[in-house]
């Protein structure tokens, strides 16, 4: 059952995705048979049960692709119900001189890039939230809270945001593959916990190298931590999106061509923030976001270049109120899974997994 039946049709290919809750990373292609209404049959039985927080995406078909020189391919950005996932299959070669890019369009950091953080100006005191965690196949991003130890709490693969205080509680950075890392803890002062003003704890690990069992997008970085009279802590960055390819051969560019799902960047956090007032120092930084996945199937020859192919994770900011003493987490890597019908030549970063 599809939310709306806009932009599918009879005869199509779709790839399923269970992008969050229960059954994350559950995954298949399929094709449409028939839709009646909101109703899709497919022509093979659905692999796996599907549920709130998936979403069914259009695999686009081509003959022979070629990205230029000068070009950019992308696919819409997680947006918090559908996006974040690239997938498109082509009968014959698939030729990237340019960009193919889902960088920092899965799981959005924590954080608010536009509004003033509840609290602002200055004057709330103790009474402030912490900083937000970045989303992940966990749910989407909310205010934290410290675990016991006094660190934020981080969200599945998305990073935990720095707790408020007296100055400078970071956020954590999204994981995947490999962990990020926390948050640098705050000054002590004001509204700690068990003698912590900590930043926020890095995401958890998620998955596994083979794509072809589950595959997911990169969690979210976590949002710095308020102080007590701040008004704008960074917002984490956002982890990497997903891309599928499909070809009879592929060939990337070694000089000019590139296909990533890198995470993005923490921001740092600002105690003078348009329309927030505040002043001084200590709005805490973001955390990166974790690289995202990138599964290639060809039938035949496949070029990957020299470390053209990336998932990585996104740096957490060293700028802001807080400068470099107090950095966001860094996010993980992601995962890179290729399926070649002949052995491959080149390298990814990080190293794929072959099969």
């Amino acid at each position: 059952t599809l939310t709306s039946a806009t932009g599918f049709a009879t005869g199509q290919s779709v790839f399923i995705h269970q992008t969050q809750g229960m059954g994350a990373g559950n995954h298949e292609l399929n094709r449409i048979a028939a839709i009646a209404g909101t109703t899709a049959t497919l022509a093979n039985p659905l692999a796996n049960s599907y549920t709130t927080g998936a979403q069914t995406v259009v695999v686009q078909q081509y003959t022979n692709v070629s990205v230029a020189a000068t070009g950019t391919m992308v696919a819409p950005a997680w947006n918090g119900t559908t996006g974040g996932i690239m997938v498109f299959q082509a009968t014959g070669n698939v030729t990237i001189d340019g960009t193919v890019s889902m960088g920092g369009r899965g799981f959005r950091g924590g954080g608010d890039p536009v509004n003033c953080f509840p609290g602002s100006p200055s004057g709330a005191g103790c009474a402030i939230s912490h900083g937000r965690y970045g989303e992940s196949e966990a749910g989407g991003s909310t205010f934290g809270t410290p675990d016991n130890a006094g660190y934020g709490i981080n969200n599945g693969s998305g990073g935990g945001g720095g707790t408020r205080g007296q100055d400078c509680a970071a956020g954590g950075g999204g994981s995947h593959a490999t962990g990020g890392s926390p948050g640098a803890d705050g000054s002590l002062g004001l509204c700690i916990v068990n003698l912590k003003h900590g930043g926020g704890l890095a995401g958890n690990l998620i998955g596994s190298q083979d794509l072809s069992r589950q595959i997911f997008v990169g969690g979210g970085g976590g949002e710095g931590g308020p102080d007590e009279d701040g008004t704008h802590p960074g917002v984490g960055g956002n982890g990497g999106g997903i891309i599928v390819i499909l070809a009879s051969s592929l060939t990337v560019n070694n000089a000019t061509g590139s296909i990533e799902a890198n995470g993005g960047a923490g921001m740092g956090g600002s105690n003078a923030f348009a329309g927030c007032g505040g002043g001084g120092g200590g709005m805490g930084s973001g955390g990166g976001g974790a690289g995202g996945a990138i599964r290639l199937f060809t039938a035949g020859a496949t070029s990957l270049g020299s470390g053209r192919i990336t998932t990585l994770g996104g740096g957490g900011a060293t700028g802001g109120s807080c400068g470099p003493g107090s950095p966001g987490g860094n996010g993980g890597l992601g995962r890179i899974h290729l399926r070649p019908g002949a052995a491959p030549t080149g390298t990814t970063n990080p190293p794929a997994y072959v099969d």
